[in-house]
């Protein structure tokens, strides 16, 4: 693994920025603590360089992950030991688990790989550069694992879902890879993403969504929220780091179908579909809980799907790309159907509907990934508006991260959103950066924010020249008389 280009001594400017971001990070330990039991006694085992003071058994390369790339995405060069931790959680094999309490012993369950923190790790360094023996291994051992139908679970050899497949083709955008000749037995991951997705046999409202997996009892597919939002986002070939440039690529529109109720025309099979919206458990990952019927799009242009309009002069839209359209014009209905923010139903009360903030999120990126930035920007909205609601969302890096990186899709301020300057309150959550470029950040306050520390620090700096420099003019003043 590559030594990080940042490392360095730290000047004074920079020890001055860490001892006002340990201050700042005190307080948010103790906030984290009253909030999450069990926080005071998890951050006492803590790694120094580790985001977060909650328990990171279960999120600890995730959240590292997603705090890196949105420190990255505002110009900020991410702490030398926050980077090196990430980094050092790699296993042998180029596999990464959840956590690893002690780096220094190797990774001997090979079960306990995670798929999912693999890849977004691979984001993050592939993002800051200088490590691309340890992006290279990782996609190797991602590739090594992938499943016959082009696509990935959670866990090696766990049956494919769109989550873990949509943030593995991430990982191989970021470091440049083509996804479609990432393939097993000549099916790729556009092939395992289009097999989930909802045709012309489900109810017209879920058409376009895509399943998490399909049911296990019967193969049927139900459209999934989050699922959705994440297949998108990677058919429009991206990972969490969105270009705010990106240009559309097709517009949205939804699944056109037959008149006989099928994408190309062809008689169906009679199925009445039964319309289902699946179950999502409280951290956003939906089991797939209905019995609709779906026909996945091919891995072709369909005539029957929406399409751009292609003539003899402009080159037919990806089949890939078409499906992103017609997911994109889901997710746009899903939205205007529930008040701009798509939804989570908390175990054991269906009729208790909240806000799932996340998705929504990640909605705002995948819709920016295609370049719909009139259609991100109603998520975007109500995101400004509620996140301050986000139970504990000062006190996680991820939750944080995630809305610097839709603020950062969308080129909006993330000092200044919602009143929130979400960066400082980031930067409290673990090492200081070693730079900070403020302005790419946004026009809003900066508060106790690294870069507000570095101006204080020149502007002390120079009145104590002027004052010297006085005092040397009066000296020589003297001598001379």
């Amino acid at each position: 693994m590559s030594t990080p280009a940042n490392q360095r001594p730290a000047s004074r400017s920079h020890r001055l920025r860490r001892a006002a971001a340990a201050l700042a990070g005190s307080a948010a330990l103790l906030a984290a603590s009253a909030l999450t039991p069990g926080t005071a006694a998890a951050a006492d085992r803590l790694p120094e360089g580790l985001f977060g003071s909650g328990d990171p058994q279960m999120d600890g390369v995730w959240r590292q992950s997603v705090a890196l790339l949105a420190q990255h995405s505002v110009g900020y060069t991410p702490a030398e030991e926050a980077v090196t931790w990430l980094a050092g959680q790699q296993c042998g094999d180029g596999s990464f688990l959840a956590y690893r309490a002690n780096p220094a012993e190797p990774c001997e369950d090979v079960t306990g790989a995670d798929s999912n923190a693999t890849a977004l790790a691979a984001q993050a360094l592939a993002a800051l550069g200088g490590h691309g023996e340890a992006v290279d291994a990782a996609l190797t051992w991602l590739a090594g694992v992938q499943n016959e139908d082009g696509g990935w679970g959670y866990a090696p050899g766990g049956a494919t879902d769109a989550n873990s497949t949509a943030v593995i083709v991430g990982a191989f955008t970021a470091a440049g890879r083509d996804p479609a000749e990432v393939t097993r037995d000549d099916r790729s991951p556009w092939d395992a993403l289009t097999a989930l997705q909802l045709g012309c046999g489900a109810a017209e409202d879920q058409r376009g969504a895509f399943a998490w997996q399909p049911d296990e009892e019967t193969g049927d597919l139900t459209g999934n929220g989050p699922a959705t939002a994440d297949a998108v986002l990677a058919l429009y070939g991206s990972g969490l780091l969105v270009d705010p440039g990106t240009e559309e690529a097709a517009p949205l529109e939804a699944t056109e179908c037959g008149t006989a109720g099928s994408p190309s025309g062809e008689p169906s099979d009679g199925d009445t579909p039964e319309e289902g919206g699946g179950g999502e458990d409280g951290d956003g990952t939906e089991e797939p809980g209905g019995d609709t019927p779906g026909e996945a799009p091919g891995d072709r242009t369909d005539p029957g799907m929406p399409s751009d309009g292609a003539s003899e002069e402009a080159p037919p839209v990806p089949a890939h790309v078409t499906a992103a359209s017609a997911g994109g014009a889901q997710l746009q209905a899903l939205l205007g159907a529930n008040e701009q923010h798509l939804v989570t139903t908390l175990p054991g009360s269906a009729d208790d509907e909240q806000p799932d903030y996340g998705s929504t999120a990640k909605t705002v990126l995948a819709l920016a990934a295609g370049g719909h930035r009139d259609a991100a920007q109603a998520p975007l909205g109500w995101l400004r508006e509620n996140a301050g609601a986000w139970p504990d969302v000062t006190a996680s890096p991820a939750a944080l991260g995630m809305l610097i990186l839709a603020a950062h899709a969308t080129d909006t301020s993330a000092t200044d959103f919602g009143g929130t300057d979400l960066v400082a309150a980031l930067d409290r959550l673990g090492p200081a950066p070693d730079e900070g470029a403020a302005d790419a950040a946004g026009d809003g306050d900066d508060g106790g924010s690294p870069g507000a520390v570095v101006w204080v620090v020149v502007g002390v700096g120079l009145v104590i020249g002027i004052v010297i420099g006085v005092l040397l003019t009066r000296r020589r003043a003297r001598k001379a008389e």
